[in-house]
């Protein structure tokens, strides 16, 4: 499971970078679920995707990091 983590990590950070170049956003999903108290909460029982808790969370981020651009004055 350890590996899986390492390269999960490894797309994420590439992922990153190729936001920041793009200059597009980027909304860390997976530091936001493993920043969590018990991020296993999150995730279904394999470990690397996530459950109804961990959607409901990333839903949450996307909505909160793009709103802005759906506000009626930025349309």
């Amino acid at each position: 499971m350890k590996r899986i983590y390492q390269w999960h990590e490894s797309y994420s950070n590439d992922i990153a970078e190729i936001a920041i170049e793009a200059q597009s956003i980027f909304i860390n999903c997976r530091d936001a679920i493993l920043q969590k108290l018990h991020p296993e909460d999150y995730l279904c029982f394999d470990g690397i995707h996530p459950n109804n808790e961990g959607y409901s969370l990333i839903a949450d981020m996307i909505y909160d990091k793009t709103k802005i651009y759906f506000e009626k004055e930025n349309l």
